[in-house]
């Protein structure tokens, strides 16, 4: 099993051997946001650079809705209702939690693994929204996205 301590502590994804109560204990946690990602040690794998802009994105959408909230838009509705379809619902609720499954599959995929795309594409729907809203435009000038 891959071991969250070794891919917080040095981004290693190599399957260890457990004990069969450790095994099954893995496999329950692995859909479970409860990686933070200021637990994850910082390295130069190339694979991590992936995790950073996985992040950045996510840190963006947060923002976004903190825009959107401020500015008591209508279109916050709306993109909370696509997010909530489209993207797992740690990710909804925050951007600080991590599941080792995402975690082992930016590790694999890299920029191809699915929830980056979409992440990358509601990050751009929401920026383009405040750019072009009057409402959104009057607290976009202190906004830390424009």
């Amino acid at each position: 099993r891959v071991v969250p301590a070794r891919v917080a502590e040095r981004w290693d994804f190599e399957p260890r051997k457990v004990c069969r109560v450790a095994a099954e204990y893995l496999d329950m946690q692995v859909n479970q946001p409860l990686v933070p990602i200021t637990r994850i040690r910082r390295t130069k794998v190339s694979s991590q650079a992936a995790l950073t802009e996985m992040h950045a994105l996510r840190r963006t959408l947060t923002r976004i809705g903190q825009v959107l909230a401020e500015s008591a838009c209508a279109f916050e509705d709306t993109l909370s209702a696509i997010i909530s379809m489209q993207l797992a619902p740690h990710m909804v609720g925050g951007h600080e939690l991590y599941t080792m499954q995402d975690l082992i599959r930016l590790n694999l995929e890299g920029r191809g693994y699915d929830a980056f795309g979409k992440l990358g594409r509601l990050a751009t729907m929401g920026a383009e929204h405040i750019k072009v809203c009057p409402t959104c435009q009057a607290s976009a000038r202190f906004c830390p996205i424009c």
